[in-house]
Order: structure tokens, then sequence, then C-alpha cells
């Protein structure tokens, strides 16, 4: 199982780099899509990383289709 989830973690994190964002704000963009999430929680220990989820936000309405295709492919195992 940790493999699983370290093989989905590189390609989050290669998806994140293909579209210009960090992995962290992709995923959260990615819960806040998905209709079966109805809070999604955050946690920060420096402002820097309030400002960097805070624009999960933003990169939700950016996703296209495919990007989201792309993450819901790569699943958490």
């Amino acid at each position: 199982m940790g493999a699983l989830r370290l093989a989905a973690g590189r390609e989050l994190a290669a998806l994140a780099r293909d579209i210009g964002a960090d992995p962290a704000s992709l995923a959260m963009a990615f819960a806040l899509l998905d209709p079966s999430v109805t809070t999604v929680l955050f946690g920060a220990t420096r402002p820097e990383q309030v400002g960097a989820n805070l624009g999960a936000l933003a990169l939700a309405e950016r996703l296209t289709p495919d990007v989201r295709d792309r993450l819901a492919a790569i699943g958490v195992p």
C-alpha cells in the first residue's frame, strides 16, 4: 500500500508541475470540486501557507476537464 501511495503522490506532483501549480493546492482544488466533499479543511503553520491554501480556490476554477480527469485517474489507494 505504501508504494501505491508514493506512486500516486509522484503522479500528482508531476501533474501539478505540468499545470504550474503546487501539489498541495492541486489536491485541495480537486477536493473542492468533488461533489461528495462538503468541507475542505486545511492547516497552516506559517502565513504564506494560508495564502497558498487559499490559492486552491482560484486553481479549482481553472482546472480543465482534462486535468480533472487526470486527477481522478490518479486516485489515492
